[in-house]
């Protein structure tokens, strides 16, 4: 039987990043025979969102076109005038779970890194966000179109929607919804090369999320403060907030998050054993470096990133040539989408190998703002 306190479990579970554990307690109350319609649809929406955020995204929008389905079937205008009439959707209603299973097969299509389609299709719901008065239905989606314009590289667009997004968040004070945006912010700031600008940013962030408690929210600062003292040559600091963000990601099965975590631990690594003056140390942070990528390569697969995935073998080639990556990231650079990609890989096989020169000589190559 559907049982809201057990729900609300789910919720606390969901909020420290078990979503594992979550999902189980929204399967069951969704199938509860003696749910309210607006119970079902809301159990079913957040096991659509668990199951997103742990890569799983064909169940995920099995889930999300289910609830949208039952919220047209259960809705007072769709059902025959009758005595359990009343128990239908109110028209509200029905809009808010329509619109947030749209937003999250949106999502989905950010996920696996199609951004364009996420765009399109996220504007569309931003004009409907807007014309019902839906405050934070709006910031929430300006939130995620900045983040997929912060991945293409639109990084000046990008810096404008997600200022947007945390003023609308701080005006309805959503402490969790304006943090999230100052991550955003701190990314695109690092990608943009105002790596102290970024850290400020992402500090603010992580004072939040530590008052607001927000599992996911914590680590998703503790990893972006990592990146910031990683562009700024503050290793050692970065290697331990990569660790501590490492153990919460694990917690939550958020694989995909979880690789950009040990790509980050084989940067840092890496750059500590070409640094660093005893060979042995190097060597030993070298090995180190090269179990961390792996695991990342692993965990990218596993949650299905391409994109990350992708990210991870131009990283490597932008610090030295290997022939084996190089045929793997062609590979998955075939697609249309990776044009940018593609052009990387183009310039680093016509310069190789005087592209990695240190010097700065003519066929040295920048690593794209993409590539951050």
């Amino acid at each position: 039987p559907f049982d809201n306190k057990v729900k609300k479990n789910a919720d606390i579970l969901r909020r420290r990043g078990d979503y594992l554990g979550a999902a189980r307690i929204y399967r069951r109350q969704a199938l509860s025979r003696d749910a309210e319609p607006s119970d079902k649809i809301s159990s079913l929406c957040a096991l659509a969102d668990c199951m997103r955020i742990t890569g799983r995204f064909s169940e995920a929008r099995k889930n999300y076109r289910l609830a949208r389905r039952l919220a047209g079937e259960n809705s007072r205008v769709a059902r025959p005038l009758s005595s359990v009439a009343a128990a239908g959707l109110s028209a509200d209603d029905t809009r808010r779970f329509r619109l947030e299973s749209l937003i999250g097969e949106a999502l989905c299509d950010k996920a696996e890194g199609k951004y364009a389609e996420a765009i399109d299709n996220l504007k569309g719901l931003l004009t409907l966000a807007r014309r019902h008065g839906d405050d934070e239905a709006e910031g929430f989606i300006l939130w995620h179109i900045g983040m997929c314009l912060r991945f293409k590289g639109a990084l000046s667009e990008a810096l404008d929607i997600l200022i947007l997004s945390k003023k609308i968040f701080t005006k309805i004070r959503n402490a969790d919804g304006a943090a999230f945006c100052m991550c955003g912010i701190g990314g695109a700031l690092r990608a943009d090369g105002k790596a102290r600008a970024s850290l400020d940013s992402y500090r603010a962030a992580g004072r939040i999320f530590s008052r607001t408690r927000d599992a996911y929210g914590r680590a998703y600062s503790l990893c972006g403060t990592a990146n910031a003292l990683k562009a700024l040559g503050r290793h050692r600091e970065a290697l331990r907030l990569y660790r501590r963000s490492a153990a919460i990601y694990a917690k939550t099965r958020d694989f995909s998050s979880l690789a950009f975590v040990h790509k980050g631990i084989a940067g840092c690594l890496e750059s500590l054993a070409v640094a660093g003056s005893d060979g042995k140390v190097a060597s030993a942070d070298i090995k180190r470096a090269m179990r961390r990528f792996a695991v990342a390569e692993a965990l990218f697969r596993r949650s299905r990133d391409e994109r990350g995935l992708l990210s991870l073998y131009l990283e490597s080639l932008g610090s030295h040539f290997d022939t084996r990556l190089y045929v793997k990231a062609c590979r998955l650079a075939r697609r249309p989408a990776y044009r940018a990609e593609r052009g990387y890989l183009e310039k680093l096989l016509k310069y190789h190998p005087r592209i990695f020169d240190p010097s700065g000589n003519e066929g040295a190559s920048v690593v794209p703002k993409w590539l951050g």
